[in-house]
């Protein structure tokens, strides 16, 4: 009984795959292999046998590559040798599948794929749906998705596929008709498998595909289609779950942000530095100072606890003010140019602002009160 490990996301897919193999070699095989991709580079190795032989075998060659599938084959057409062993190829080399089920009208399928000029180099049912798929493809001028889809309407017999491209790095396609097929769902990485042994270290979040679907798989989603083109299921990166809090938030305040930068206005945000690293904050605030991006003299009021925006060179003193309430919970809101020391002199505009600050020059200073009391 065949097995079959695919990954796409951004870890190394080799070890992931070899470690997958092993885990289904209780189903039983005679020969395994695996198809790396990295870039346009297409590396594929097989070897009847053990998975052993086949790490044996991949040793000192490329195994790198975040997307990738594996395979362990109980030979049915043909005898286990490495030629038999999948992955298959096109034959152009761009397009590689590896194959659990039995074509059945696989013999009349090749008869007419070689009057139409196709060589075949195994003995195998999987060479031929993949020459299929690559013919249809080409003669209709279809897109990869569109060409699976129709070649397996001529398909008899049962199947789990998975197919990659070499012209395109950033996807995998697996489908299925009564063979089983299942799909691992983790952060911004998919795993498929034959069965979930493969898949539970990774991620306890599956989808089962059930017969005649095709599951449409990136980095950043999933889409399942129906035999009829009809979308059946989808699942697409989930930036809030999947992404730091300062990466979502600096995609919620972008649209606000460009908004008054383009049509002028004043936008206020609170606790501006939340989550931000200072270096985005500043470079966010700077372009509300700048001539070259807000020609509509758009202003921005944020409150922060972020001392290093004091820094000399940032703003003017004219655009830092400073919070600060009294013993009966009043607020009073001041400037830092209207700022005047003990003898009424007003602060120079060369100071460390964050210096001062941070030594309590200005006031406004958090009260934090007796830690220790409170520990004790």
């Amino acid at each position: 009984m065949c097995g079959i490990v695919g990954y796409i996301g951004h870890r190394n897919a080799y070890q992931i795959i070899i470690n997958g193999l092993h885990r289904l070699e209780y189903r039983g095989y005679d020969s395994a292999g695996v198809a790396l991709l990295n870039g346009s580079n297409l590396n594929i190795y097989k070897k009847a046998g053990k998975v052993s032989e086949l790490e044996n075998f991949a040793e000192n060659f490329d195994k790198s590559g975040t997307i990738g599938m594996g395979h362990t084959r109980w030979a049915t057409h043909g005898p286990p040798n490495d030629v038999n062993s999948h992955p298959h190829l096109s034959g152009d080399g761009q397009l590689a599948i590896i194959h659990n089920g039995i074509i059945e009208n696989y013999s009349a399928l090749k008869e007419e794929l070689k009057s139409r000029g196709h060589v075949f180099l195994s003995d195998t049912d999987t060479e031929v749906l993949i020459h299929l798929i690559e013919n249809v493809k080409k003669e209709a001028n279809l897109t990869l998705n569109e060409a699976v889809q129709l070649a397996l309407k001529e398909v008899i017999g049962a199947y789990a596929i998975v197919i990659i491209d070499k012209n395109n790095p950033d996807e995998i396609i697996a489908a299925r008709k009564g063979s089983p097929m299942v799909i691992g769902i983790g952060e911004g990485e998919y795993f498929i498998a034959s069965d979930a042994t493969p898949i539970v270290e990774y991620t306890k979040n599956v989808i089962y595909l059930n017969d005649n679907e095709i599951a449409y798989i990136k980095r950043d989603g999933l889409i399942i289609t129906n035999n009829e083109n009809e979308v059946v299921g989808f699942e697409k990166f989930d930036m809030r779950r999947q992404e730091s809090s300062g990466t979502n938030k600096v995609f919620n305040i972008s649209g606000p942000v460009f908004d008054v930068l383009k049509d002028g206005g004043v936008l206020i945000i609170d606790e501006l530095d939340a989550s931000l690293h200072p270096l985005v904050t500043l470079m966010i605030t700077k372009l509300f100072n700048s001539s070259e991006f807000n020609k509509t003299n758009a202003q921005l009021i944020f409150a922060t606890h972020d001392t290093n925006l004091f820094e000399y060179g940032h703003y003017r003193r004219d655009q830092i003010y400073f919070v600060e309430k009294d013993v009966y919970g009043a607020s009073d809101l001041y400037s830092l140019v209207e700022y005047k020391e003990d003898g009424g002199k007003k602060i120079r505009k060369d100071r460390s602002f964050e210096k001062d600050y941070i030594q309590g020059r200005y006031g406004a200073i958090p009260f934090i009160g007796n830690l220790h009391k409170l520990l004790n």
